[in-house]
């Protein structure tokens, strides 16, 4: 019997998950704790206000300058209304790390019936937040560029429809639905091309958790280490 193991340990605002995860005997125990925390509006203490202080003109969607969207109060994933049209952002995030085995842990986490999949490659990946927004494309062998992506496409790939369909007899909306990029963890090779950031910056003033944060408060990171000699 093999005894090697993927051990993840999160402490999370709202989500606490403690997992070992034993291969290959496709055993998997996790412990949730689902706490109740008030959505907030985040801030960024001793930083100049974003807004104010544009470094650079480029075609990277200026999503720390949008304005963090208002969740609807009966809904369990954060979801709200644009212009008549329900958008949703995931309620967690797999952040990574590649070859840990986040494939299989995403795949076992969406097997609760009230975990819908998103639209995104394998229902799991979108790559939105590391690549796709800035335009580049991972391949095999290497990588290009091409249209960079907006945040209406990224918000598309997640199941609102099937978010709205269920509900209980409060009309809370109950199912949630996640995201698994876990190129997310180490990816922030784009991050100089946000319009806030000097391109040729030394060390960069804002990343990409600058954005999430802003954009999605309490969103539930998930983060798979392992031992890197087995990896």
């Amino acid at each position: 019997m093999s005894k090697k193991t993927v051990t993840a340990c999160i402490l999370i605002p709202g989500l606490i998950v403690l997992s070992r995860y034993v291969r290959p005997n496709d055993l998997l125990t996790v412990t949730l704790v689902d706490q109740k925390v008030p959505y907030f509006t985040p801030t960024f203490p001793n930083l100049s206000n974003v807004c104010e202080n544009i470094h650079q003109s480029t075609s990277v969607q200026d999503l720390l300058c949008m304005k963090t969207p208002t969740f609807l109060k009966n809904y369990k994933n954060p979801c709200w209304m644009d212009n008549a049209k329900l958008r949703c952002q995931p309620y967690f995030h797999l952040i990574g790390n590649a070859k840990c085995g986040t494939s299989d842990f995403y795949r076992r986490l969406t097997v609760h019936p009230d975990i819908l999949y998103n639209k995104g490659f394998l229902h799991k990946e979108t790559s939105f937040w590391s690549r796709q927004r800035f335009g580049y494309i991972h391949g095999a062998h290497g990588g290009h560029y091409e249209n960079k992506k907006n945040f209406h496409w990224y918000t598309d790939k997640f199941n609102a429809s099937g978010l709205e369909r269920f509900k209980d007899e409060n009309d809370f909306h109950y199912k949630i639905t996640g995201v698994g990029d876990p190129m997310d963890f180490y990816d922030r090779f784009h991050d100089n091309m946000m319009p806030q950031n000097q391109r040729d910056a030394e060390e960069l003033k804002w990343t990409t958790p600058h954005v999430l944060r802003h954009l999605n408060p309490n969103i539930k990171l998930i983060l798979i280490l392992r031992d890197p000699i087995e990896r």
